[in-house]
């Protein structure tokens, strides 16, 4: 509470004033884009989940939920798994599941790439969600694909910000 009452004392009232309005909107933001990814996630999950109990996997639930999981987190994914699953399978004469796993493997990719543009893109568009993640992945790999978006919304909230005070008191901004 004293640290807070220094900024409050020391501060401008148009730094304050912009400093709430640049977190709330970065809080939203940065909720939506969490819940985006979530959600693509889960579809991920559901598909695999329902691919692996039709094909008659032993603890299909199970696995579809655990290969879910990590394809939710940004340098695991769903390859990890697939991959060498697909590979086993081929190596120990199991054609079927080898072939399986990989179709398995590229519709977790169609569907990360058909879902992610259309869900995460409603937070920032979708020209520029694909924009923020490709230039996301140029500079940083993969997890660049997570972290342009989220930086593009870091940038959106503060150039709204600004643009907000500036409409409220120009005369201040000199």
């Amino acid at each position: 509470e004293r640290i807070r009452g220094f900024f409050r004392r020391t501060l401008p009232v148009s730094w304050r004033q912009r400093y709430g309005f640049v977190r709330k909107n970065l809080l939203t933001a940065l909720f939506g884009q969490v819940k985006s990814q979530l959600t693509v996630s889960l579809i991920v999950t559901a598909a695999l989940t329902l691919a692996f109990v039709i094909y008659g996997i032993p603890y299909g639930l199970a696995a579809g939920v655990l290969i879910g999981v990590a394809d939710a987190l940004p340098v695991i994914g769903a390859g990890l798994f697939l991959i060498p699953w697909s590979l086993l399978s081929f190596i120990g004469g199991s054609t079927g599941m080898g072939v399986f796993m990989a179709c398995a493997y590229v519709g977790v990719i169609v569907i990360r790439q058909i879902a992610e543009p259309r869900i995460v893109g409603r937070q920032l568009g979708p020209l520029l969600t694909m924009m923020a993640m490709y230039a996301g992945y140029r500079l940083t790999g993969f997890l660049g694909l997570l972290l342009g978006p989220v930086l593009l919304q870091v940038m959106k909230a503060v150039l709204e910000a600004d643009a907000a005070a500036q409409s409220v008191s120009p005369s201040e901004n000199r």
